[in-house]
């Protein structure tokens, strides 16, 4: 995709498409260097000098179509990732906010597993049976927002069932995660920008390597004509 094509899709406000390959990058568009005629073939070293400028303006624009499809890519998963973790921040305080709406709805929702409303007014009276070592009482003040008793109790029996391990972290560098290892929505938006701009750098190399070659022809060429040309 060349460059006004970008500022099209831009000026139409249509989302760009996902990059699977930098190979359409060879086509630039046709500036005054690219049209204008050669120099006749009688002329060998202005024609092969003529030659050479042509394809070093046309690797750099090539270059520059790579270097704009990356990143017009990695834009384009920032920004598909940013409008997925900004649905699930909205989500998740829709069901924040609805818990709080059940919560006040219902005050008299007891937060003791098995609790009956003649043990409610027991304990009124001070009669309140001991609890179970696992249940744990909910402080309004220090509830977070939304969190039912049944979760409170979760989190506290799991942070006191935890064995702390007092050992010294390892500084050798951590293993590569497996293959079916479950990367958070950040990692993966990571690892897609590594991907892409590791892949860019290769095909960057390859058109240099091919295009070097190519140059190094016709400047062995001109060398020898320029070498002629001196005797």
């Amino acid at each position: 995709m060349t460059k006004n094509e970008e500022e099209q899709d831009e000026a139409l406000g249509e989302e760009p498409a996902r990059l699977t390959s930098t190979a359409h990058s060879i086509f630039v568009p046709m500036q005054s260097r690219f049209t204008k005629p050669l120099p006749p073939a009688s002329h060998r070293i202005q024609r092969l000098e003529r030659v050479l400028e042509m394809h070093d303006a046309h690797v750099a624009e090539v270059r520059a179509n790579i270097t704009r499809l990356v990143e017009r890519e990695c834009a384009r998963i920032i920004h598909e990732a940013a409008a997925e973790e900004a649905a699930e921040k909205k989500r998740i305080q829709a069901e924040q906010e609805q818990r709080q709406r059940q919560s006040i709805a219902e005050p008299e929702q007891s937060i003791w597993p098995g609790e009956t409303r003649a043990g409610r007014q027991d304990a009124a009276r001070g009669e309140r049976l001991p609890l179970p070592p696992h249940i744990h009482v909910v402080d309004p003040r220090n509830a977070f927002a939304g969190m039912s008793a049944a979760e409170y109790n979760l989190i506290v029996h799991n942070v006191q069932s935890t064995e702390m391990d007092s050992s010294p972290a390892s500084l050798a560098p951590s293993p590569a995660p497996p293959a079916d290892a479950v990367w958070s929505r950040r990692q993966e938006v990571t690892r897609s920008l590594l991907q892409c701009t590791s892949q860019a750098l290769r095909d960057l190399d390859e058109h240099d390597a091919r295009n070097h070659e190519r140059r190094q022809h016709y400047q062995d060429l001109l060398d020898r004509e320029l070498q002629d040309k001196a005797r």
